[in-house]
């Protein structure tokens, strides 16, 4: 027909964008030739590939076939570009404005990621606790708890107190740092049996730790003592 074969002709010496679409809203988008015009329509702005083709593409031709390819290389780009930025804002933007598309859970990594170094900057205890309370399907959780166990474990190091390494074995039965600090309670508390030296005190350490590496040690230390008492 001389509308294709127009249309052809158009596509051939189109030579920009702008002027590509001044001539799509002039021609009649008869019934006939709707499926042929959204082709050649397509194929130009899928040369063209910038974001802002594939939306005009798709706000131009609602409804066609090429649609989904179009939304979905739109939208590919949208990412690269947050990629590119590498921002906190940027992701988030992406995902908050474009929430279907494919790339969505790739930028959700990028959020988790620098999220999660903005945290290790700051180094606190605190700030690893919100990280994991507003990401909690990061994978970088796990990581995070690390971070948290340590920096409670140093301290309570510091303070090297049976009440302590209790309390940090109690807020984090997951710790990693459970043989050392039950070694350390084990060692003060047959450290403090012996300070008291009292058949009670004996008898409790071994009734409380029966699992400790002492108790041998302080059973002996134990029938010692309690014989003294006998004999004097």
């Amino acid at each position: 027909s001389i509308l294709l074969h127009r249309t052809g002709e158009s596509d051939r010496r189109i030579a920009g964008e702008d002027e590509f679409r001044e001539y799509i809203s002039l021609l009649p988008i008869l019934p006939a030739y709707r499926d042929t015009l959204v082709e050649l329509a397509y194929r130009f702005y899928d040369k063209v590939g910038t974001v802002e083709s594939y939306d005009y593409f798709l706000k131009r031709f609602k409804g066609a076939p090429q649609s989904p390819a179009a939304l979905r290389k739109a939208n590919r780009l949208r990412y690269l570009k947050a990629e590119e930025q590498n921002t906190l804002f940027a992701y988030r933007d992406f995902i908050e404005n474009h929430p279907d598309a494919e790339d969505v859970p790739k930028a959700w990594q990028g959020v988790y990621l620098l999220s999660y170094q903005m945290a290790v900057k700051r180094g606190a205890m605190d700030d690893f606790k919100r990280y994991i309370s507003e990401y909690p399907s990061s994978p970088l959780v796990d990581s995070a708890w690390q971070r948290i166990y340590g920096l409670d474990f140093r301290r309570v190091e510091m303070l090297d107190d049976i009440i302590e390494y209790e309390t940090h074995l109690s807020n984090y039965p997951k710790t990693t740092y459970r043989n050392v600090a039950m070694r350390n309670i084990h060692r003060l508390a047959a450290e403090k049996a012996k300070r008291v030296n009292t058949p009670e005190s004996y008898r409790y350490f071994r009734k409380k730790y029966p699992d400790a590496p002492q108790v041998k040690e302080i059973a002996a230390i134990e029938e010692r003592v309690v014989w003294h008492s006998i004999l004097v």
